[in-house]
């Protein structure tokens, strides 16, 4: 078989998982982001049998999902909002990553890690949020200005990233 069919057979195992954890998931009223990382486990490299041949495409195709998710929180944001909700946000944004990546590097150091890798943990910590924020959101379509608020700290976030 030809790369290019290790690549499609790898592309519908991936998407058929994701299918299959959001039929099952949304069956359960299970948060759909829980069986998205359910799918990835089983799949991915870390099993004893993966199912997909090729970890760098996991891998590339992961990248991919996150690009297009915050392509997709890009399109939904308006600026005019951000920018009324801005100086809350960016202070609450601060404050926030601040006390998680303390919080990463105190766990760090608690686990005998080095400097350089409690301050990459406290950072991971700092600004994991928004793919899960935002795919939640889809789902469960909060109050307009609650989700304003918190896409405007999210966007602050990742700026601060």
């Amino acid at each position: 078989m030809g790369h290019g069919a290790h690549f499609l057979a790898d592309l519908v195992i991936v998407l058929g998982a994701a299918a299959v954890a959001t039929v099952l998931f949304h069956a359960l009223r299970l948060p759909l982001v829980l069986g998205y990382i359910l799918a990835g486990l089983i799949i991915g490299p870390h099993v004893p049998v993966p199912l997909v041949a090729d970890p760098a495409l996991v891998g590339a195709l992961s990248e991919l999902g996150v690009i297009l998710l915050m392509f997709s929180i890009g399109t939904e944001l308006d600026l005019g909002k951000l920018a009324r909700v801005g100086p809350q946000a960016g202070v609450t944004a601060a404050i926030e990553v601040g006390l998680m990546v303390t919080l990463g590097y105190l766990l760090g150091q608690t686990l005998g890690w080095t400097a350089t890798e409690c301050l990459f943990l406290g950072g991971i910590v700092g600004v994991s949020s928004t793919m899960l924020v935002a795919r939640s959101f889809a789902e469960r379509r909060p109050d307009p200005a609650v989700a304003e608020l918190v896409f405007a700290i999210l966007v602050f976030e990742d700026i601060l990233a």
